[in-house]
């Protein structure tokens, strides 16, 4: 490769002429490689990688320098590709011009949209290649789902909650790709339902399924697509690996195993051990329950991240970075999330927003963060000025008693939302507000898409047969010694359902009875003095680095041990 190197994305380009390396062309560009050699169809384009795009930053405005060569290429090879010229209008050509880089960089990397002059082609090109030193510039032809059937939305190639293996994900009719990420209306779901891209459009989807299919074998993983339809045509804009639940990843990885994609040492290594204390946190009781104990939800929406999370309300992320500094539980209320939240997120223990859906930013980031999310709470009121938002528990109340002002003095006052997915509009009664004011409490059930006040009980996850089969095959490859910690008849009984290896008595005083329980339930005790004591998921990973034969932990612990000492056992014996 030289430093006027470029690459074409698109049917009809030479082969060899495209590139999915990552580390050259940016994660979207390698992806669209990827698509484009599997007879997919992504809109053509041309990409400048890094060294190309350091090339094209230094000239500068140099007139007919790398840059306008750059620019001359792009539009040849697009506008010959596409059968359109540069301009206007629905039979003009409208180009995207985007930084690409191998790791994301949320906000680093502009893109330029709707670009339909040369001068604004050249300005935009060299605006992507200054940003950032290590980008990638992609040039490529838009696609529109504005108009006739189109529509665009987010597809997953297994269910983000469940694992199962059946298309998920997101559809917006008559509209463009950002409208379904951006969280700020309610997209329909692409299948099994009225709306949906199945149901409108059953040739499309089908064509859908099958390149799901095709790039979840190419990639072995999981993956979420962003697509267009325009006018009838399936467009495919970008895949990359899912984020789904914790629960998701542990199917997902040994389905996929069983399946033949990958074998057991890369499962074990894909499951992040985080994902496994995310499994045994206890959540929300079923609404039934509650129910029964006259607790109700005073928002429902969608489940867009499993797990329950309590927290006082907070609907501005700069206060939840504040409030989570000094150690408050706080959940981050907003109408929908943006790129310029991702920290007030990562600092809140649960999420909520008003509108969005299961494949919108608060959703993905959510899923990524292992935290409890539901999205799309129509609801739900959030008012940002006033510092509060407002549910709505069972008692009728008249739809006008329920004003809150969306924009500080001077701002107009709204009725609760419309959810599309209800097919209807919100009655003319609705229920009688409850005011929830920033630093009060509420709960987020983000398995079943439930929002109470206050604190709600909570119980064990159910077991998840995938773990211990996951578990199982970690227990054939280690070779260090995973043990709890027990100071009672509860902590060895504990201990064997977490199937660790023996126990070692945590306290002299707990001797006898700590050995007589584990004699009577047939658990080995082993002198402490044998094991490197640990407290969490960094001593323990810490300790396997540094050769340890066996580990020591609260039970709760042992699974995590197990999994960490599998991926020690592989780490020592892999080729060096």
């Amino acid at each position: 490769m030289t430093a006027s190197t470029l690459y074409v994305l698109g049917a009809g380009a030479p082969e060899g002429a495209s590139c999915d390396d990552p580390a050259l062309v940016g994660g979207k560009a390698a992806s669209l490689a990827v698509m484009a050699s599997l007879g997919l169809a992504v809109p053509p384009g041309i990409v400048a990688p890094v060294p190309t795009a350091r090339v094209l930053a230094a000239s500068g405005d140099e007139p007919d320098g790398a840059l306008d060569r750059f620019v001359d290429r792009a539009l040849a090879w697009i506008e010959r590709a596409s059968g359109k010229k540069l301009g206007p209008g629905a039979e003009g050509l409208s180009l995207a011009v985007r930084g690409g880089a191998a790791q994301s960089m949320p906000g680093a990397l502009p893109t330029v949209l709707d670009v339909v002059e040369r001068t604004a082609l050249r300005s935009a090109v060299l605006r992507v290649a200054c940003a950032h030193p290590d980008t990638a510039v992609i040039v490529q032809a838009m696609v529109s789902g504005t108009e006739g059937d189109g529509g665009a939305g987010i597809a997953l190639s297994r269910d983000p909650q469940t694992g199962e293996k059946r298309i998920a994900g997101e559809w917006i009719a008559h509209a463009r790709g950002r409208d379904v990420a951006d969280g700020k209306t309610v997209p329909s779901p692409i299948a099994r339902s009225r709306d949906s891209l199945e149901v409108q459009a059953p040739d499309v989807f089908a064509e859908l399924v099958s390149a799901c299919a095709a790039i979840e074998a190419r990639l072995r993983d999981v993956v979420e697509i962003e697509l267009t339809v325009e006018r009838g045509k399936l467009w495919l804009l970008q895949a990359r690996p899912a984020a789904v639940s914790p629960r998701a990843q542990v199917r997902i990885a040994v389905d996929l195993v069983r399946e033949g994609s990958i074998d057991r040492a890369t499962a074990i290594g894909r499951v992040p051990v985080e994902a496994l204390d995310a499994l045994v946190r206890p959540v929300a009781l079923a609404p039934a329950a509650l129910a029964a104990v006259g607790v109700t939800p005073i928002g429902t929406g969608l489940p867009a991240s499993a797990g329950t999370a309590t927290g006082v309300v907070v609907v501005d992320p700069e206060r939840v970075l504040a409030r989570a500094a000094n150690g408050e539980a706080v959940i981050l209320v907003r109408r929908d999330a943006s790129t310029e939240d991702v920290a007030g997120m990562r600092a809140a223990v649960g999420i909520l927003t008003s509108s969005g859906g299961l494949t919108s930013h608060a959703a993905v980031v959510a899923r990524a963060l292992r935290k409890p999310c539901v999205t799309a709470a129509t609801d739900v009121i959030v008012d940002y000025a006033g510092r509060r938002m407002i549910g709505n528990p069972s008692a009728p109340q008249r739809s006008e008693d329920v004003r809150v002002s969306q924009g500080g003095p001077g701002g107009r006052d709204v009725p609760p939302a419309r959810n599309p997915r209800s097919g209807s509009q919100p009655p003319a009664v609705v229920r009688e507000p409850v005011v929830v004011a920033e630093g009060e409490t509420i709960t987020v059930d983000g398995s079943r898409g439930h929002v109470y006040a206050g604190v709600v009980p909570t119980e064990p996850q159910f077991e998840l047969v995938e773990l211990e089969t996951l578990l199982g095959w970690a227990d054939d490859l280690r070779r260090a010694s995973v043990l709890a910690e027990a100071g009672s008849v509860i902590d060895v009984a504990a201990a064997i359902g977490a199937r660790a290896d023996g126990v070692t008595v945590a306290t002299a005083a707990n001797a006898g009875e700590v050995e007589r329980a584990a004699s009577e339930l047939g658990m080995r005790v082993v002198p402490a003095a044998d094991a490197v004591r640990v407290s969490d998921v960094a001593e323990i990973t810490r300790a396997l680095s540094d050769g340890a034969s066996a580990v020591c932990c609260i039970p709760a612990l042992v699974p995590a041990a197990r999994l960490v000492a599998a991926r020690a056992t592989l780490a020592r014996d892999a080729p060096r």
